[in-house]
């Protein structure tokens, strides 16, 4: 029937495994700046009990771009401008990697994972999944994305308007706040305005 199509598609499932283990993941508490080294611990435990032991573990790590609004600093602004009117760019990634391990008697294993180099001063996001695989080549996966910051402190811009005319000045509020909200005082900032 053209006016009331349908697809019938038939399918059998041979076998059903039910996971035999969980897999989860813990990292310190932040926050983190370059070249900090962050612990990412992942356990696997058997859903009757015990830990997973000497199971192959894979890791795999992205470094991307973020943004960042430290908490208590409505109407200010921080790292690029993304005007409204403009469709938002996506993250860029800048680097991935891959590392395989095994964990131990109590089920543990632990990636130290550390940002030497930024080449522009901007929040990177972080992302580490670990992958557990066990005798029965079953896999389930954990994930943990954390921050990283270029320096403690942030410079904040606001203005009253986003247009003027030409020749027109314009008054910028510059303030810095550190990556907690709080607003430093006696900070010298420099600025340089473009067009």
């Amino acid at each position: 029937d053209i006016a009331n199509p349908t697809h019938t598609t038939a399918f059998q499932i041979e076998e059903f495994r039910r996971p035999e283990y969980e897999v989860s993941a813990t990292i310190e508490s932040g926050p983190f700046f370059i070249k900090d080294a962050v612990q990412m611990t992942t356990k696997a435990n058997y859903y009757a009990g015990g830990p997973l032991a000497d199971a192959g573990v894979n890791w795999r790590v992205s470094a991307c771009s973020a943004s960042f609004r430290p908490p208590n600093t409505d109407g200010f602004s921080f790292g690029p401008w993304q005007p409204w009117w403009k469709r938002p760019q996506s993250d860029q990634c800048y680097w991935q990697g891959n590392k395989t391990g095994q964990t131990d008697s109590m089920g543990l294993e632990t990636l130290a994972v550390k940002l030497s180099t930024m080449k522009v001063p901007m929040t990177i996001a972080m992302t580490a999944e670990a992958t557990v695989i066990d005798v029965n080549r079953q896999a389930f996966a954990t994930e943990k994305t954390w921050l990283v910051h270029p320096a403690s402190h942030y410079v904040g811009l606001k203005t009253d308007t986003q247009f003027v005319s030409k020749g027109d000045p314009i008054e910028l509020d510059m303030v810095v706040f550190n990556v907690d909200g709080h607003r430093l005082e006696n900070r010298t900032i420099r600025a340089t305005a473009t067009h």
